[in-house]
């Protein structure tokens, strides 16, 4: 949804590596766990979805 509605526009989407599951609270996630994850984080292509 986000590729689409951004479509054009000059942002990066990128999806964080791991340590954080779907749907959690960015208020429980501790610092280090949270670091790491953008970190490593990939780019997502256009037209990727996951």
């Amino acid at each position: 949804i986000l590729s689409e509605l951004l479509k054009g526009q000059p942002y990066k989407i990128s999806r964080l590596a791991r340590g954080m599951p779907l749907g959690s609270e960015l208020e429980y996630v501790d610092a280090g766990t949270l670091a790491q994850a953008v970190y490593e984080r990939s780019l997502l292509q256009e037209g990727e979805t996951s």
